[in-house]
């Protein structure tokens, strides 16, 4: 530090001088000579003036020496390294303090990032976002030296509010034994929270993942995943998950379940309905007659019964979501004038007496009708060749004797005979037939 130099005018001598600080003298000439400052050297310095023959004496204006050093010891109060709160609790002011000269500069730093520029951290009522690692900073603003406190940790604890889902659905509709994605659940928490999954109040996970893989009919229903925050002991839930699965048709049931109907043309043939069980949707149903689709629904209404109609009839139900479809037994509706015909073993044996008697029958006919006409031809033959008593061109032939004439009528008579018996006899067999 440069000398201090003090002056005035005595007469006749010359004056005297010193020098006081806080009025204690520290030097008795007209020069102050701090040399090497140091911070004890600090204060208020007066310089006297003294006519050592009046004994008058006069002072100098007061001389401020201000020495800059620091900061140094610098301090928090309290003086604790770490809190920990549940969120909306109170945090009491912490207070940064250190030795400067001048006086010091302060900051508090969350995360290396100046949040007051003040000696007092004053949060209040603290949140989630008041958690982190605090510092104060002290500065001297002459020299520009920084010196940081000790950090302080602070803790908030808070949540679960709420309960994500991913996927962020809510209603899953699956066929069964489809393979069922995972869905995790999270929450916001401090300490970290545990969770649970729930279907109808009964645990089926102790983590955040809800895995079914390949789904069983049993496992449709609503679930909620719970997190909790294990130190605060609040729980929130999420939003109900609806899991669908579609079901069936297993069977199909028919009402009434008779599968074989005689009828008599003109019978009224009550209605027949088939039944399944699908899920979610109802199925759907359609009646078929030998392979044709004849009815879109469940109800088989035929009423009074025309021949025409029999025929095996089969109900098939289908589920619209999956596309399963099963068909019932088959239902054999028959004429019971065409059953009797065809099932009766006496009738059956006589209708195939007839058929053989009337192939046999028509075979002996043609057989006798070509005989006939083969004996006929010949009768005409030998009747053709039979003399006369005249000649052609007068030529005199000589007398055939009357016998020969007489066999041979007798002969076309006996012929036409057994055409007649021949004829009758085809009529008859036509008739049989």
């Amino acid at each position: 530090m440069s000398d201090i130099t003090c002056s005035a005018t005595c007469y006749p001598d010359k004056c005297s001088f010193s020098w006081t600080k806080s009025g204690n003298e520290v030097s008795n000439s007209s020069v102050l000579s701090l040399g090497s400052a140091h911070r004890n050297q600090a204060g208020n310095y007066v310089c006297t003036a003294k006519n050592p023959g009046t004994i008058e004496t006069a002072s100098s204006a007061i001389i401020v020496v201000e020495i800059a050093y620091g900061p140094e010891d610098i301090t928090l109060s309290p003086d604790i390294k770490s809190y920990t709160f549940n969120e909306g609790q109170t945090l009491h002011n912490i207070t940064c303090s250190a030795k400067c000269v001048p006086e010091c500069t302060f900051s508090w730093k969350r995360s290396s990032t100046v949040i007051i520029n003040s000696n007092l951290l004053s949060l209040g009522y603290v949140k989630r976002g008041d958690t982190g690692i605090y510092e104060c900073s002290a500065r001297n603003p002459r020299s520009g030296q920084i010196v940081n406190s000790q950090t302080v940790e602070i803790l908030i604890r808070y949540g679960p509010d709420m309960v994500t889902l991913s996927p962020n659905q809510l209603s899953f509709t699956n066929n069964e034994g489809q393979l069922m994605s995972d869905i995790r659940c999270s929450a916001s928490c401090v300490p970290v929270c545990t969770y649970i999954w729930r279907k109808s109040d009964i645990l089926v996970s102790d983590n955040n993942v809800l895995s079914l893989g390949s789904l069983n009919r049993g496992e449709d229903g609503s679930y909620a995943c719970t997190a909790t925050n294990p130190e605060l002991n609040v729980t929130t839930e999420s939003p109900i998950v609806v899991i669908e699965i579609r079901i069936g048709p297993d069977s199909v049931s028919l009402s009434p379940p008779t599968l074989n109907y005689q009828m008599t043309e003109g019978q009224v043939l009550n209605n027949i309905t088939c039944s399944a069980r699908c899920v979610p949707d109802a199925c759907l149903y359609t009646w078929s007659k030998s392979g044709a689709v004849i009815v879109n629904g469940f109800v088989l209404s035929i009423g009074s019964f025309e021949f025409g109609e029999a025929g095996s009839y089969v109900c098939t139900a289908k589920n619209p979501g999956s596309g399963v479809a099963v068909t019932s037994h088959s239902v054999l509706i028959e004429s019971k004038e065409a059953a009797t015909t065809l099932t009766d073993p006496e009738t059956r044996q006589q209708t195939t007496t007839i058929i053989v008697g009337a192939v046999m029958g028509g075979c002996v006919a043609i057989v006798l009708v070509v005989l006939l006409m083969l004996r006929r031809r010949h009768v005409i033959c030998k009747c053709n060749c039979v003399k006369t008593d005249s000649s052609p061109d007068g030529i005199d032939l000589p007398d055939t004797p009357s016998k020969t004439r007489t066999t041979d009528q007798s002969e076309q008579h006996t012929q036409m005979s057994e055409i007649e018996n021949t004829q009758h006899t085809y009529e008859q067999i036509g008739r049989n037939i």
